[in-house]
């Protein structure tokens, strides 16, 4: 579903939960990414594709920080797969090099 310049998409498999996100992560479409994060199993393994993702800002930083230990809180674990060139860079230079 597509709101405020992002695209999120939620699959299942037996052995993780994919998240799929387009768009840029930002203050104006966290709102959209939260909502969808919330509605996983925190006990689960979850995948943030962030490939299609154009932009970051400290306030998406936040909140993959803040679902990250939700998430791992609960059992389960998040990382992000195959972060565009721009996000990879935010998020290594935030510290952030884990999740990956």
């Amino acid at each position: 579903m597509v709101n405020d310049g992002i695209s999120v998409d939620v699959t299942k498999d037996e052995a993780k939960i994919l998240v799929t996100v387009s768009g840029e992560i930002d203050l104006g479409s966290i709102g959209r990414l939260e909502d969808e994060l919330d509605t996983v199993d925190a006990s689960a393994d979850v995948v943030l594709d962030c490939s299609r993702v154009d932009f970051i800002d400290s306030s998406g930083l936040r909140l993959l920080a803040q679902e990250s230990r939700r998430i791992a809180d609960a059992g389960g674990s998040l990382r992000l797969r195959n972060p565009s060139s721009s996000v990879r860079r935010v998020v290594e230079i935030a510290g952030f090099d884990e999740l990956i």
